[in-house]
């Protein structure tokens, strides 16, 4: 069973990043291929039958995030990487390789990524596949004579331990994250920002839709063939504040349409909005939201 903080985290960032997600159990180990990424937040136990379900559906083709614990269970040898314990820091950084600044843009090895948590230390035979390696901070926390400030634990110490494995397995990819940067995705806007890029990077094909409005915006999508078209509900719901919203300006959507796109209206008044096509994507362009729109993509069957 997965963390719940990192499983939570996840959904969060998945969620205000606007990704479709849903949840996957032993029910449907058969059905994996109908997702292109499969998240596993700091599962601390997986049987040999997820394990290997895992194992083919990346294989033939899918692609899996995992984050620290998880490298105790079988997971471990189709990274080909032993568990080797836990840092006695609890305050470490993650840093990326030459290899993984594509993969991590955000950061870098002079200002690497907080983790307010240990990191899990692994084996790994070939440094090919790394991208990201464990700092320690400049404090150690067994000796009392060596501190740094009493408000900070500053990156000071680089290690080889692997922080980021990202490996190519048959038609598939796996990520293994020596800490569950999901789990701070909720709180914090650069581990969320991390945690979608790589979410992204595993992706094959494109998303269905995406959106650049802030996490206090849902979107929900759903296609009614029979109609020939497709429907957008979007909310902007601030409950933090109260009542009224703040309104969002400038909100891009961008849907996968394949079809011929006839018109975008807002409904119910049905007046019509500029669209414009962008290979498989539509773009669209509000320019105001202040609580709640919903548009129709009417398209033409060829």
């Amino acid at each position: 069973m997965p963390h719940l903080e990192a499983a939570l985290g996840a959904a969060e960032a998945l969620r205000t990043n606007h990704i479709p997600f849903g949840v996957i159990t032993k029910k449907n180990l058969k059905d994996l291929s109908r997702h292109q990424v499969i998240v596993l937040p700091n599962a601390l136990r997986l049987s040999d039958e997820e394990v290997n379900a895992i194992k083919d559906y990346v294989t033939s083709g899918g692609s899996v995030y995992a984050s620290k614990f998880t490298l105790r269970s079988k997971l471990s040898e189709i990274l080909e990487a032993s568990y080797m314990g836990e840092t006695k820091e609890k305050y470490t950084y993650i840093a990326p390789t030459s290899h993984g600044e594509s993969l991590l843009p955000e950061i870098s090895r002079q200002y690497p990524l907080s983790i307010p948590e240990t990191q899990v230390k692994a084996d790994l035979p070939s440094r090919e596949n790394v991208m990201a390696t464990i700092t320690l901070p400049y404090t150690d926390p067994e000796d009392p004579f060596k501190f740094a400030s009493i408000h900070s634990n500053p990156p000071g110490v680089k290690t080889e331990y692997p922080a980021l494995i990202f490996k190519k397995i048959g038609k598939g990819r796996i990520v293994w994250s020596s800490a569950p940067i999901e789990t701070y995705a909720s709180q914090s806007l650069k581990h969320r920002s991390i945690f979608t890029h790589i979410i992204k990077a595993l992706t094959r094909k494109p998303l269905s839709f995406e959106a650049n409005a802030p996490g206090c915006v849902e979107f929900l999508l759903f296609h009614n063939p029979e109609e020939r078209r497709y429907l957008v509900n979007i909310v902007n719901f601030q409950s933090e504040i109260g009542e009224p919203n703040i309104p969002v300006d400038n909100v891009l959507l961008k849907v996968k349409i394949k079809e011929k796109l006839l018109r975008v209206v807002s409904l119910p008044d049905e007046k019509q909005i500029l669209f414009t096509r962008e290979g498989e994507y539509i773009n669209i362009n509000i320019p105001k939201l202040q609580t709640f729109q919903m548009l129709s993509l009417d398209y033409r069957a060829d």
